[in-house]
């Protein structure tokens, strides 16, 4: 008898039961789902319909193959099944059952997506509303070509989720390890002898300890990029509106925790070039994203060719809201909390969420976002960061 959803996501199916995986055990299984996802998102939002070939859709389906055996043996059954129906889909497609188009995409990008939020926290099982998500993504996973697809709009936003796991050497954790031992007992004799010699000691190893920290924390920029390419290409996919994206700066290297909070303003601010500077333009669509470093800080541009922002109609949406922005100020009104130039929401825009994020996410970072429109010329955001390194140390 075929599983029914319901019982799939209320645990009837959970192999193993009664035996729970330890802590490390537990860890090491999300660490490695997660690293088998990071390659499987990357290669279906680098997809289109044209380059979809036997051997794209065999690695694809090892991948979810290799999902559902590790799940299956962590006793994880709804990452498992939904690797499992993601599977029954390729196969369809493997067996022209079913054609590739945007909604086959996007259902297995969103596989993708809960897989991966459930790995990073897997009491969202239990949670009333990822429930009736699952709940949905199941539905749409086994009806594909026969029933209407039902869009999670709220799944969107997890291709934008930060990076939470980074690879360190084992022969480093050794060393640091060692290292922490080290003043430890460094601490202990101070104590007993309050020598100068300790302190040094101390200084040096903390030194080294931090070097390591730096390296593991900073990459190139490059890495935010590449996490931009595979949103770009999903937006562009959704709204039918094609750019050529140039980057520039790659080599900067910037701290991966700045990247990371970085990622969700540029999608935003990429996103509005898509849906609105493009919306009317005829010329050859281009979004230009660079890094450089200026006296200390970091500078951010976004810019596009597309149609320059309409002061008369966020004139016209001040006044209706009854707001008081004038002269150089009226600009600033587009990262207000739910403002949109839009009468209707297209699929990724125009529902008055986004540049407030952008510009609450940035001022987090003691940082500033600026916006310049020339008619007939391009659109670009400045993003100014202070170089220092952020902190998430709390004592």
């Amino acid at each position: 008898m075929d599983k029914t959803i319901s019982d799939i996501i209320n645990g009837k199916y959970n192999n193993n039961k009664g035996e729970e995986l330890d802590l490390e055990n537990l860890n090491e299984f999300k660490e490695e789902v997660l690293e088998i996802l990071d390659h499987l998102e990357e290669k279906l939002l680098g997809l289109e319909k044209k380059n979809f070939d036997n051997e794209t859709l065999k690695y694809l389906y090892r991948s979810f193959h290799s999902i559902k055996g590790i799940a299956g043996f962590a006793s994880q059954s709804i990452i498992e099944n939904i690797a499992h129906e993601s599977e029954t889909v390729l196969s369809k497609l493997e067996n022209n059952i079913l054609k590739i188009d945007i909604i086959i995409f996007e259902v297995l990008i969103n596989s993708v997506e809960i897989i991966k939020e459930l790995c990073k926290d897997l009491t969202l099982e239990k949670d009333g509303e990822f429930k009736k998500l699952i709940q949905t993504h199941f539905t749409n996973l086994r009806n594909l070509g026969v029933k209407k697809y039902d869009k999670i709009d709220s799944l969107d936003d997890l291709l934008l989720a930060n990076e939470e796991f980074i690879k360190v050497p084992l022969k480093k954790l050794d060393d640091l390890a060692c290292r922490i031992e080290a003043i430890r007992e460094l601490s202990q004799n101070y104590k007993k002898e309050n020598s100068n010699n300790y302190i040094n000691e101390l200084e040096k190893n903390l030194l080294i300890i931090e070097g390591y920290i730096e390296k593991y924390r900073a990459s190139e920029i490059r890495n935010l990029y590449d996490k931009l390419e595979k949103v770009i290409n999903y937006n562009m996919r959704v709204t039918g509106i094609e750019a050529n994206i140039i980057y520039k700066g790659s080599t900067i290297i910037v701290d991966k925790n700045i990247q990371n909070k970085l990622l969700i303003p540029f999608s935003q601010i990429i996103r509005n070039a898509l849906t609105h500077g493009f919306k009317e333009s005829d010329k050859k669509n281009v979004i230009t994203i660079s890094t450089e470093i200026k006296d200390n800080y970091f500078y951010f541009e976004i810019k596009n060719n597309g149609k320059e922002i309409d002061i008369e109609r966020i004139n016209k949406k001040i006044k209706e809201r009854g707001l008081r922005y004038e002269g150089d100020k009226v600009m600033e009104a587009i990262f207000l909390p739910g403002f949109t130039t839009l009468d209707k929401a297209n699929k990724i825009s125009g529902r008055g969420i986004g540049l407030d994020v952008v510009k609450s996410e940035i001022e987090k970072l003691n940082g500033k976002i600026s916006v310049y429109s020339e008619t007939n010329h391009e659109t670009k955001f400045i993003i100014k960061l202070p170089k220092d390194k952020i902190s998430n140390c709390n004592f």
